[in-house]
């Protein structure tokens, strides 16, 4: 399921235009990335990172949509509402995952480059993802443990 999972996200996000089916897709990656994780159990944080990346780019797919909804009419405020909502929830969705990966990664004693580079965008997404949230307590955490994953 993992390689399978790594060509969708391929698929879905590589490129400069979205596929057509790209809800469909989406919906089958986070499907076929629920098996990997189960699968890989607490052995590897290579789909949870995959899921990682996935829900994130996901979630800001959402806020760019509300952006397109400039208008100040009732319609245009609530769809640029539900939008920043559906957001938030896919933040919410992103969060444990990343930290599963950044929790992995953290506990082993010593990371191969590769590793290490996924430790740090872990950490730098859920930076990112805590400043979207409103949450600068939280983000600044984050990026002193990105800081600190910098002299690994």
């Amino acid at each position: 399921p993992y390689n399978l999972s790594v060509e969708l996200f391929n698929e879905l996000y590589a490129g400069d235009a979205k596929p057509a089916n790209a809800l469909a897709m989406k919906a089958k990656l986070t499907e076929i990335l629920k098996n990997a994780i189960a699968i890989q159990g607490e052995k590897g944080a290579d789909a949870r990172m995959l899921m990682t990346r996935h829900t994130f780019n996901d979630a800001y797919d959402y806020q760019d949509s509300s952006k397109k909804f400039k208008g100040m009419k009732p319609e245009d405020v609530k769809k640029r509402n539900d939008a920043k909502a559906f957001f938030i929830k896919k933040i919410d969705e992103c969060i444990p995952y990343a930290e599963s990966v950044a929790t992995f990664y953290s506990a082993q004693t010593t990371l191969k480059p590769v590793h290490k580079a996924n430790l740090k965008i872990a950490l730098d997404i859920l930076s990112q993802l805590y400043t979207a949230k409103g949450d600068a307590k939280k983000a600044a955490e984050y990026d002193k443990k990105k800081a600190d994953a910098e002299k690994l």
